[in-house]
């Protein structure tokens, strides 16, 4: 490789300053000093090129052109279709009507409780609407021990309806209640479900780390309400349930009224729109003529399960897809939402690390005798997405 400018000038001057101040032994020796150093520097610039674009070979396949994006575009508008056809377990995509019919109007008032559940943790809220949408809002976030995302699912019933009982509790919201009074509860329940009411749900699969026995296949409102009923003197019944995106899509209509899609990118991913009656084939429930349109929950984060996505998989997409909990399925999730962003992170410099690329002989392939600072190289869901963006905002 031949050498850069700045360095050849660089060599120039000091050679000439040397001899002139030191004599010319001096100066030779100096000269044969710079030129090894000058050698050294070359050869390093040489490697780190090298380096470099190995480093961009390894990250190509991570930056997708216009064209292959527009390719996913066009697989994911093929399922969506597909998936308002009918309720076929063999659909890309659920594309759940959810039995919403319109956002809101702006008259809503009225007290509320609402439990969000999609997450490692959930948020309990307790919501006053009052008139042009002016709103009192107090919530709490509990976090879910982790023995209860993969236990027994009447256990992490429990557990909500206990929280829900100490943030009545905490907040007094019973001090001045009638003794029959019941408080009105909206369930955000962020995982696939087949509805057949606003508040019969269906869970068709867990997601986003879950895998409570017990629960797929059965009605969750009535899960949380036979949990509330458990505890006596808890007095609240379970009106509504609704998707993750569904809430979004709601909030944001209630200052926007044109807004007709919510989209989630959290832990996990998801997407909702307004769709017209007529496109959803198999709508069976009645409806009348002021029932024109609905929300649909799309679930797009399992897209990819029949391969539709494999031209843009990567080996690293692939190998923390057969180490999760549910390999084989929400394919496009596990491609960008942030639960498994810092496991792809991690992985890669795993695979720099073990090139050579990266940190070189730091790896090491005992865990008991690894620096405690190289714990993310190897073990399993250690690096978060919290890390990669605390790396971002520092560059």
């Amino acid at each position: 490789m031949a050498p850069s400018s700045e360095y050849i000038i660089e060599f120039k001057i000091d050679v000439f300053k040397t001899l002139k101040l030191a004599g010319t032994t001096t100066g030779v020796l100096v000269a044969i000093g710079l030129g090894a150093y000058y050698i050294h520097r070359s050869l390093q610039s040489s490697k780190r090129v090298v380096l470099r674009d190995e480093v961009r070979n390894i990250l190509r396949p991570f930056q997708l052109s216009e064209e292959q994006i527009r390719r996913v575009m066009a697989n994911l508008n093929s399922e969506m279709t597909n998936g308002l056809k009918s309720n076929s377990a063999t659909n890309e995509l659920a594309m759940f009507p959810t039995y919403v019919h319109h956002g809101p109007s702006g008259q809503e008032s009225g007290e509320y409780l609402v439990v969000d559940l999609g997450g490692s943790n959930f948020r309990v809220s307790h919501v006053v609407i009052e008139a042009r949408n002016r709103m009192r809002l107090n919530n709490k976030i509990f976090l879910i021990p982790h023995s209860l995302l993969l236990g027994e699912g009447e256990k992490l019933f429990d557990y909500i309806a206990e929280c829900l009982q100490r943030f009545i509790d905490d907040n007094k919201l019973s001090l001045h209640k009638s003794s029959d009074y019941k408080f009105d509860l909206a369930f955000t329940f962020s995982f696939p479900c087949h509805q057949t009411s606003l508040r019969e749900a269906t869970l068709v699969s867990w997601t986003k780390g879950f895998s409570c026995t017990s629960v797929v296949g059965n009605d969750v409102a009535l899960m949380l309400q036979e949990a509330i009923n458990r505890r006596k003197g808890l007095k609240i019944e379970v009106v509504a349930l609704v998707n993750d995106t569904v809430g979004t899509l709601m909030a944001c209509s209630s200052t926007y009224r044109d807004c007709r899609a919510g989209v989630i990118l959290g832990t996990g991913t998801n997407a909702c729109y307004f769709e017209h009656l007529d496109n959803v084939p198999k709508w069976i429930s009645p409806r009348d003529n002021a029932t024109k349109n609905v929300i649909i929950s799309t679930e797009w984060g399992a897209l990819g399960k029949n391969g539709c996505l494999d031209f843009i998989r990567t080996d690293i997409d692939r190998e923390l897809d057969e180490s999760s909990l549910t390999p084989q399925q929400q394919v496009f999730e596990k491609m960008i939402s942030a639960l498994y962003l810092g496991e792809i992170v991690r992985l890669i410099i795993v695979d720099l690390v073990q090139r050579s690329i990266l940190f070189p002989g730091r790896m090491q392939k005992s865990p008991s005798i690894r620096p405690d600072y190289n714990i993310f190289l190897i073990l399993r869901g250690s690096f978060y997405a919290k890390h990669v963006a605390d790396i971002e905002s520092d560059t």
